[in-house]
């Protein structure tokens, strides 16, 4: 009977925070800010308008902006003007001939690439942080848009899969790094997952839609940058953990039914990382199994208290 009222007070605390979202949401509105998820937003030439900000989806300023433009899982191309600062997570900052940044130009889990003619009152800056390449999965819709400029020589595809290589490498080295420091806490998440994965997917689920908007709220409207970064890295942070428990599942469920031998979690973890890797670089299957695997790993996590309690 314990574990329900402490699902209760999950939902409740989740509804109250979703709340919060929303209010926060609602009042960056009425002040005129544009505020899209999945849709880019275009600030078009001779036109001017408040706050942009996009969730899994790019921001492109070419006229003029009177606070900031921000884009979580998705780019910033900027030819315009922008009084404020310029923020990428999970994407690249592209500052055109002409742009005119008042404020910092900022890329979290990517660059900024700037032309002799762009103008950055304030720093420029770029966070590389490994597995927030992830973010990506927030486009939802394939052939999302590629703004000019940030495509390296080699084109699009040579690009998508250094990526995809790089986040498998980070993946697999950083997971060892928790299977050896928090065995228990992993092997906890890893045996309850199996009963409990849709409560986990309904967590996570929740932890997305509360965390993300949150973040960005309290960067451009509440507190500042320097929280919303601590926010952030504790999202990636949680990402990476989720990430090692459902890889470490996968590969001791596959390999339990491949070979009759016994073999180590490490054995397991990278079987699994392989799996996870291949099924995300199939199309259609790949866009179905990145959000998945966070989802539910995120929810594992939340819902667990890192491995630390039970569900």
């Amino acid at each position: 009977m314990k574990g329900r009222p402490q699902a209760v007070g999950a939902v409740v605390c989740t509804a109250l925070a979703l709340a919060l979202v929303l209010v926060l949401t609602g009042a960056a509105l009425a002040q005129g800010e544009r505020v899209e998820v999945g849709r880019d937003i275009f600030i078009p030439p001779g036109t001017k308008s408040s706050e942009a900000v996009a969730f899994g989806a790019s921001v492109r300023v070419e006229g003029s902006l009177e606070g900031s433009a921000v884009a979580i899982g998705g780019d910033v191309y900027v030819s315009g003007s922008v009084m404020r600062d310029v923020v990428a997570v999970g994407g690249t900052v592209v500052l055109a001939p002409g742009a005119v940044v008042h404020g910092d130009a900022v890329a979290i889990g990517g660059g900024v690439q700037r032309a002799e003619e762009a103008r950055v009152e304030g720093r420029i800056a770029s966070v590389s942080l490994p597995g927030l390449a992830g973010l990506y999965d927030l486009k939802w819709l394939p052939g999302w848009h590629i703004w000019p400029g940030s495509v390296g020589p080699f084109g699009p595809w040579f690009w998508w899969w250094g990526r995809q290589f790089t986040g498998f490498l980070s993946g697999l080295v950083l997971g060892a790094v928790i299977l050896a420091l928090w065995p228990a806490n992993v092997e906890h998440m890893v045996r309850v997952l199996p009963d409990h994965w849709g409560r986990f997917a309904l967590v996570g689920f929740f932890g997305y839609l509360v965390a993300v908007p949150l973040i960005v709220l309290i960067g451009i409207t509440i507190i500042g940058l320097p929280l919303a970064l601590l926010l952030l890295l504790a999202l990636v942070a949680a990402r990476f953990l989720a990430y090692t428990v459902v890889s470490l599942f996968v590969g001791r469920r596959l390999l339990a039914r491949l070979s009759p031998h016994a073999v180590t979690p490490f054995a397991e973890l990278l079987f699994g990382v392989v799996v996870l890797f291949l099924a995300r670089s199939v199309p259609l299957v790949g866009w179905l199994v990145g959000p998945a695997v966070s989802v539910i790993g995120l929810g594992a996590v939340l819902d667990t208290r890192a491995g630390s309690g039970r569900p």
